[in-house]
Parts: structure tokens; C-alpha cells; sequence
């Protein structure tokens, strides 16, 4: 069993890590997909924080996504978010089980998913992020390209 244990060491950082997507194929995601007679579109804005208080390379990657209808008006969303996935040039970056809530503005509903913790990536990267969503057994992958990973002060 001595022997073993430095294996075990090394390997037990692979069982802590985001399962990456197998199952997803890019060409399945859309920059819009139609849910109970919903066109959803998706929004992202995707950052790291450098402010003073921060540590010195910044703190982890943060994602505000928003999902609405083409047209911004009022829809019940129905629908479950079960994944985000982060990827540039087909490597997939950082997957994540996300935080939700529904929430209002400017009369428009609108499903606000906020991811944290993400990878320190580079800022000013563009990458592309997919959002799983189901409903009814069914699932749908919506996406949105060439997103900018931003740097607050």
C-alpha cells in the first residue's frame, strides 16, 4: 500500500476537476434556440477582478449570462439551466453547474445565470460559451460567440 500512495497523490487532483463535456457536439449549440414557442437568445458579460483589494493576479473568472427572448418581452421560463461551458478554439476551458434566478427588468423577464470561481484566464480573450438548457426531457444548447473576457479596476 506504500506504494501506491504517491499514485494516488498525484491522481487526486483529477477527481476534484470540472468534468469536461464528452456528450456535447459544438455543431448541436445555436445563438438561438426555440423552447415552448420562445426564441431565446443569450448575453453574456464575462470578467476577472484586478481592483485594489484583489490579490495581485487577479481574482477567478466570473460570468453574468442572461437569456431572453429575441424580442425582450415577458416570457415564463419553463426550462432548467443544467451546465455552462466555456471553450476557445475547440478546447474546452472551464464547465460548471450553475447559480440561477429569475428575475425582471425593464418590464422584460429574463433568466440571469451566474457562474463563479471560473479559471484565471487571460483578459481581452474571446471565447465562446454554450448554456444547457432542458425542458420536457429535452435538451438544448444555446451559445454565444467571440465573448470577451473583461478586467474591472
Amino acid at each position: 500500500m506504500k506504494y501506491y500512495q504517491p499514485l494516488f497523490l498525484l491522481m487526486l487532483p483529477l477527481f476534484f476537476t470540472c468534468a469536461l463535456p464528452k456528450s456535447i457536439e459544438l455543431e448541436e449549440a445555436s445563438s438561438q434556440v426555440i423552447i415552448d414557442g420562445n426564441d431565446l437568445m443569450l448575453d453574456t458579460y464575462l470578467w476577472r477582478d484586478f481592483m485594489p483589494i484583489a490579490p495581485p493576479n487577479g481574482r477567478n473568472l466570473i460570468g453574468q449570462l442572461l437569456i431572453h427572448r429575441e424580442d425582450f418581452s415577458p416570457f415564463k421560463p419553463l426550462f432548467s439551466v443544467t451546465g455552462v461551458y466555456i471553450y476557445d478554439d475547440d478546447e474546452w476551458l472551464w464547465s460548471v453547474k450553475p447559480e440561477e434566478k429569475t428575475y425582471e427588468i425593464n418590464g422584460s423577464n429574463q433568466v440571469e445565470v451566474v457562474v463563479r470561481d471560473g479559471p484565471k484566464l487571460d483578459t481581452d480573450l474571446k471565447v465562446d460559451v454554450i448554456v444547457v438548457l432542458e425542458f420536457k426531457g429535452e435538451r438544448y444548447l444555446l451559445k454565444a460567440d467571440d465573448q470577451t473576457i473583461h478586467r474591472t479596476y
